[in-house]
């Protein structure tokens, strides 16, 4: 008699999840450019955008404790003017987007942080995008948000269509919750995110999406999440392109933002007495 064999699965203790075992990914970017410093005015660049209205130029901002003021600088860190956020205030902003909106282009400000986790409500700010050079903006729009199931600490926020997008800071799996434009004041859970990482190097410190939609880039502290954007906001299975970032060296990095080139732009906040960073990254992402 042919012997009977049994293949068994390995064993996962309760609570687990199996992991799909990893995939060869090809080199997903690579390092246009060292590093070049920020303003000192911007030591705590929490995000990162690029203009709707002027090539080369990018919008970041600090975060808790500072004045609600947008810094524009270009492609060489020079800080070309700041810019005052009219009837805002910088709790914890946290990131930053531009998108199209019903003015031409809009900025999108997170004040999202909340390290304590005790914050009932959010508030994302939409705001005219103004020209770089501007003492102050248009008055902004307030949209205060809460979360369905009680605070939580964010600091990437990404608009696709007209839906924005929150994806909190956990040592664990990150959740992405979403806002439809002109919705209910509470937050939608989309899914979980796993990081494929544990500890601080699994915290989500920024988000983006590409000029034409189809990828949300995530960061962390040490890695670049790419995700197709559809698969990821449908909570559809979605694999992402990953980047190691470690070789930057950067001390806390924060921002992320595509250039119109399909660049990726980085932004870190200085510690020590340190400048503030800007790295360019080349990244092929295919549709």
């Amino acid at each position: 008699m042919t012997p009977l064999i049994l293949i068994l699965p390995a064993l996962c203790s309760p609570g687990c999840e199996r992991a799909a075992p990893p995939v060869p990914q090809p080199e997903v970017c690579t390092v246009v450019a060292a590093a070049r410093p920020l303003p000192r005015d911007v030591r705590e660049t929490s995000g990162l955008a690029r203009s709707g209205l002027a090539d080369g130029v990018f919008w970041t901002h600090n975060d808790k404790g500072n004045s609600p003021d947008l810094f524009a600088v270009d492609a060489n860190g020079t800080l070309l003017s700041r810019t005052r956020v009219t009837g805002a205030t910088n709790v914890d902003w946290e990131d930053i987007e531009t998108a199209r909106c019903d003015a031409g282009t809009c900025i999108y400000i997170g004040d999202i942080g909340d390290n304590d986790v005790v914050r009932t409500l959010i508030t994302i700010y939409e705001v005219q995008e103004p020209v770089a050079g501007a003492e102050s903006t248009a008055p902004a729009r307030a949209h205060e948000l809460r979360y369905p199931d009680g605070p939580h600490n964010a600091e990437a926020l990404f608009v696709l269509g007209r839906d924005f997008y929150i994806v909190t800071k956990n040592e664990g799996p990150a959740i992405l919750y979403r806002h439809r434009m002109g919705g209910a004041d509470v937050l939608e859970r989309v899914r979980e995110i796993d990081t494929g990482a544990t500890g601080r190097d699994a915290l989500v410190t920024g988000a983006t999406v590409t000029p034409d939609g189809n990828w949300v880039a995530i960061r962390t502290y040490t890695r670049i999440l790419f995700y197709p954007a559809n698969e990821l906001v449908n909570g559809t299975d979605a694999t992402p392109l990953t980047f190691d970032l470690r070789e930057l060296r950067e001390t806390q990095g924060e921002g992320i933002a595509f250039g119109a080139d399909g660049t990726v732009w980085l932004s870190s906040e200085a510690e020590d007495d340190g400048a503030p960073l800007l790295s360019r990254l080349r990244c092929e992402l295919t549709p």
